[in-house]
């Protein structure tokens, strides 16, 4: 029986590569449906999207890598909203905030009496995904005791309350993100090779902003409220030449500071 049903999982999963091959649409227009809110038209990030567009309605996992405010989450957000499961849930869970002792109650759900404190059932985040996505944020930082359980549940697509023996099936789809190197954490042991291989089919590299600074000044003018002043030259050249060490949620923070500071002035000026 678990012989068969592996059989039509396999046969009843679209093919990466046949999602690829098929007829796709503009690219804006995609963008314009599921992602409106990841900005920008450097090449990276339209060849970004043409990779999120051909992959979004299949069943690859996806880990997502860059830095802080590259917009990870959005891509997560995009991915699921373009599948087949969106009528499902986006669930998201935080890896770098769950306690070690509590994970696997978290993840898996409990009965109640499994712990002390567990006064009624619990379902965890891979029940609550069931039939949508699983969004494993921060999946760099998930302790290394926590880290073959996951795999297990992973490879089985089942999870095993707390309190109990039996496997609940799950249907999920997988995407992770994260800002540390895994492949560096592989290397020095802090993370299983066999977890991030199962995670990362494919693997999205978000480029940081100041590595598209074409795009700077227009996602600002995205951001920036209508009716504020002009931008001065010299303001423009210092964002230009700018480090923005957190990308583009940094970019929406001055804007904001930008509307509240730039009332009242003729301009806005480096000052």
């Amino acid at each position: 029986a678990q012989l068969d049903d592996a059989l039509v999982r396999a046969c009843t999963r679209r093919p990466l590569r046949a999602a690829m091959a098929q007829k796709i649409e503009p690219i804006e227009h995609w963008r314009c449906e599921n992602a409106p809110r990841f900005l920008g038209t450097h090449p990276k990030i339209l060849d970004m999207l043409k990779m999120m567009q051909c992959v979004a309605d299949t069943t690859a996992s996806v880990l997502i890598t860059g830095e802080s405010g590259t917009g990870k989450e959005l891509v997560a957000r995009a991915l699921h909203t373009a599948s087949d499961r969106r009528l499902n849930p986006l669930v998201t869970l935080n890896c770098a905030a769950i306690p070690e002792a509590l994970a696997e109650s978290a993840l898996f759900g409990h009965r109640a009496g499994a712990f002390t404190g567990a006064k009624r059932d619990a379902e965890g985040y891979f029940r609550a995904a069931h039939g949508g996505t699983l969004f494993l944020d921060e999946i760099g930082d998930l302790p290394e005791a926590v880290q073959p359980k996951l795999l297990h549940a992973i490879e089985e697509r089942a999870a095993v309350p707390v309190g109990t023996t039996s496997p609940i099936p799950c249907d999920i789809r997988f995407i992770a993100a994260t800002t540390v190197n895994l492949s560096l954490a592989v290397e020095e042991g802090r993370f299983r090779p066999d977890l991030y291989a199962r995670l990362a089919d494919l693997v999205f590299q978000l480029p940081r902003l100041r590595d598209r600074r074409e795009d700077i000044l227009p996602i600002l003018g995205e951001f920036l409220q209508p009716g504020l002043p002009p931008i001065q030259p010299g303001l423009a050249e210092a964002l230009l030449l700018y480090h923005w060490p957190y990308n583009v949620r940094e970019l929406k923070t001055l804007a904001t500071e930008l509307a509240v500071r730039g009332q009242g002035r003729p301009s806005l000026g480096p000052e």
